[in-house]
């Protein structure tokens, strides 16, 4: 387990980012593995406390970011595959964040399908959800489940463990830390009780009949409509007798017809009610005062009751409202249906406008020369841009507004790509980029040709589709079984022999890590060991401990048959 917590976490950018020690992950070894695992045993194992620095947040604000020792985060991360072993299966269906083949998509295919019909919405968050959880209550709730007291008590050392902010060492009694690995699971552990709390109330709530029964007034209108067909009157009496028929209410509402929906993404929520104003504010009023209960406080600022036909809602970045034009389809032997009634999620155009401009890439609805990506070099400017607009685009794969976000994208992230390419190369005008390049800033490699001698093209700026599709949803299957919840994390490039790469000894095997993948794409010497990674397309090698520490001093040289043999591979 250790080991798979290990593959799974060494290749992100945090694992070689110190904590208040400079010690990283490099190095990491069998041996030291075997010791970690022996203190912890031996209940010694003591979690150091983190370095917390505060980032901003989109509303202006700062949020707090404690950032552990490697060392501990792998301890953290085992913990984290041992609790969502035993929770994860008993987790509630409308809780997605930060759980295995769950996501925004499948809370947004979830609002989409279920929340039809319902008026009233409250959109809810809990207020600083991480720094709030009193640690007594969580712990309290985890030992209802597990019996284990050495885990639990490592538990508590990891949540004791404290941060240093400005030089003073503090700790807390309520929280857990954002930025370390184990607080997402922890905070759906204790706030799956909001989730259980929510379905007590849907169940108590909920009342339907099996059918919808027509009003009075509409079944006159409908009746006068077939006497007048049957009688023989003309055309345009008979379409205004259906308008009248159209525009009449036809069904009957009752007390007993009223469901709400429920979904809830990480610390936001929303609950979709079909009931009267009063009903809602009421279940609104039970759901605060069971998470004061909890130590939690539902944030009065963010939290709000909404009448969809009247105004829209924004869950998770999605704009979300009742389609207010009437559309028609053809059912089978030619009957028209009509449409109403269904949501529309879409795309917020202007908290994106505002996000290019934050951002650099937009100024006055135009784009912005990229200063940053003026070392790069063209094709990386390019898979930078196509990463943007591929982001945007799989991220609001179901938007209504599709084409129009599409083509907002494309066009300010081809403008800001001209305008880096004409600052790059010294020209003061884009239409000498364009004529160079084309509209698509095509990059051709002139060392291959195809048969009509054209070289090939070695990459461009893509265009999207346009095309909506609001059932697009980048969603999976979701799997409960335990033993596939890890059966991803070990890769092809995981599974060599622990022996040294440069000497082939297994002495003392260690594991080399490097920062990023961006330091070997610079130009280097081809016998030096980032291009060996480089060439294995890893960001980590296993290494003796002659030829680690041999590295790190500048002295390894890779012999000559390894590198022929990484170099034939790639032909």
């Amino acid at each position: 387990m250790y080991t798979a917590a290990y593959q799974k976490t060494r290749s992100k950018p945090g694992m070689m980012t110190p904590g208040i020690s400079p010690d990283t992950l490099d190095g990491m070894s069998s041996e030291r593995m075997r010791s970690m695992i022996s203190q912890l045993q031996s209940e010694k194992f003591q979690f150091t406390p983190g370095r917390r620095m505060e980032i901003d947040k989109a509303n202006g604000g700062k949020r707090p970011l404690t950032i552990g020792k490697p060392t501990d985060k792998l301890v953290q991360e085992v913990i984290r595959m041992v609790t969502e072993a035993i929770y994860e299966p008993n987790f509630s269906t409308n809780s997605h964040g930060f759980r295995p083949n769950r996501s925004c998509h499948t809370a947004t295919r979830q609002m989409f399908v279920k929340c039809k019909g319902t008026t009233w919405w409250m959109e809810g968050d809990i207020k600083a959800c991480f720094d709030s959880m009193p640690h007594d209550k969580l712990m309290s709730l985890l030992a209802n489940k597990i019996k284990d007291q050495r885990f639990l008590q490592t538990m508590q050392k990891a949540l004791n463990a404290g941060y240093m902010y400005s030089n003073q060492l503090k700790y807390n009694i309520v929280g857990t830390p954002q930025g370390s690995i184990m607080s997402p699971m922890l905070a759906n552990i204790y706030l799956d009780q909001t989730d259980k709390y929510v379905e007590s109330i849907k169940s108590n709530f909920d009342q339907k009949t099996k059918q919808w029964s027509r009003t009075t007034e509409w079944r006159r209108e409908q009746a006068r409509t077939q006497r007048a067909k049957k009688a023989g009157a003309d055309s345009s009496t008979t379409r205004k007798l259906s308008k009248t028929t159209r525009s009449t209410p036809s069904v009957k509402r009752t007390s007993d017809i009223r469901n709400i929906e429920y979904i809830r993404y990480a610390d936001d929520w929303v609950v979709a009610v079909n009931g009267s104003y009063e009903e809602t504010i009421n279940m609104l009023n039970q759901i605060t005062s069971f998470c004061n209960d909890m130590g939690l406080t539902v944030s009065p600022t963010k939290t709000k009751v909404t009448n969809m036909h009247k105004d829209h809602v924004t869950f998770l970045g999605t704009n979300i409202k009742y389609n207010t034009h009437t559309t028609y389809s053809t059912r089978k032997g030619g009957h028209k249906q009509r449409n109403s009634g269904f949501l529309v999620l879409s795309a917020p155009m202007d908290r994106m406008y505002k996000k290019l401009i934050a951002t650099g890439f937009m100024k006055n609805y135009r784009g912005v020369s990229r200063m940053t990506w003026l070392p790069l070099s063209m094709r990386q400017m390019m898979h930078m841009g196509n990463s943007m607009i591929s982001g945007y685009l799989n991220y609001y794969s179901f938007a209504h507004n599709r084409g129009n976000l599409a083509s907002v994208i494309h066009y300010m992230i081809r403008d800001t790509m001209a305008r880096t390419l004409a600052h790059k190369l010294s020209t003061k005008r884009r239409a000498k980029v364009y004529k160079k390049y084309g509209m698509d800033t095509k990059l051709y490699d002139q060392e291959n040709r195809d048969m009509t001698g054209k070289p090939k093209t070695m990459c461009q700026l893509k265009r999207p589709l346009y095309t909506k599709d609001v059932w697009d949803f980048k969603v999976n299957e979701v799997n409960h079984n335990v033993v596939n919840l890890y059966a991803n994390n070990v890769s092809l490039a995981n599974t060599d022999d622990l022996s040294c790469k440069v000497c082939a000894s297994k002495h003392k095997v260690e594991m080399h890590h490097i920062r990023q993948m961006k330091d070997i794409n610079k130009k280097i010497s081809k016998y030096t060991l980032e291009y060996l990674m480089m060439k294995a397309n890893r960001k980590q090698m296993a290494l003796c401990r002659e030829c680690h520490m041999k590295h790190h001093s500048g002295k390894t040289v890779i012999p000559k048959d390894l590198m022929d043999n990484v170099n034939n591979k790639d032909k």
